[in-house]
């Protein structure tokens, strides 16, 4: 927490001090002096070649979290007595969290409560359809089965295991209401633009669903 503060601070100041070189062009050579220092500490924050214990032990909890909005983003998602524009921005927010939309997700859908097998792409496009039935939906118990480890020079991955249930079930704790399910967390390092800079930044998304 206490780095995203100061990553955003930085950041903060960046945008200040090139609004300042836009307006007074007087004393240039000291913000242009001022801007590099704060470009060099937004450098050091985020393009990095590996990261740390502490930093991966904060994407550990991000990816967490980002589980937690993927069960909120799909009651909306399936929830037609909102408004379409709303459903569709939630789609898109969807596939945000994830690597690719072409990830495979597992879920519990239909009045069957049988447990199918969507792509991310799939998943967005049945329930803007009115085809999923996902009403009291929650994952529970959300855990690190795995940390995250180096997969490669500019990759890490982690795994996930959670439970699956309807809170409207009168047998949420059975094992015919809940399954056990375990889900892929990645961080790949992505180029990004930034004002005439290029940056290599750790993008923590959601993979495939086991």
């Amino acid at each position: 927490m206490k780095s995203t503060i100061k990553i955003a601070a930085i950041l903060l100041l960046f945008i200040f001090l090139k609004a300042e070189s836009c307006s007074d062009q007087t004393g240039n050579a000291l913000q242009e002096t001022q801007i590099n220092k704060v470009r060099g500490e937004i450098k050091s924050q985020f393009d990095t070649g590996f990261l740390s214990e502490a930093s991966l032990h904060e994407h550990e909890k991000a990816a967490m979290q980002k589980l937690t909005d993927f069960a909120d983003y799909l009651r909306i998602l399936a929830d037609s007595s909102l408004m379409q524009p709303y459903r569709e921005k939630t789609g898109e927010m969807i596939l945000h969290l994830f690597a690719s939309g072409s990830a495979e997700v597992k879920i519990i859908s239909g009045r069957n409560r049988k447990s199918q097998v969507f792509s991310v792409d799939q998943l967005i496009q049945c329930g803007l359809e009115n085809e999923l039935f996902l009403f009291g939906l929650v994952y529970d118990s959300i855990q690190i089965n795995r940390n995250f480890a180096r997969t490669g020079p500019d990759s890490y991955a982690a795994l996930l295991s959670f439970i699956e249930y309807r809170d409207n079930s009168l047998h949420s704790a059975s094992s015919e209401a809940s399954i056990h399910r375990k889900i892929k967390a990645l961080i790949n390092r992505e180029t990004r633009v930034f004002a005439a800079d290029t940056l290599s930044v750790w993008v923590l998304r959601l993979g495939e669903m086991e």
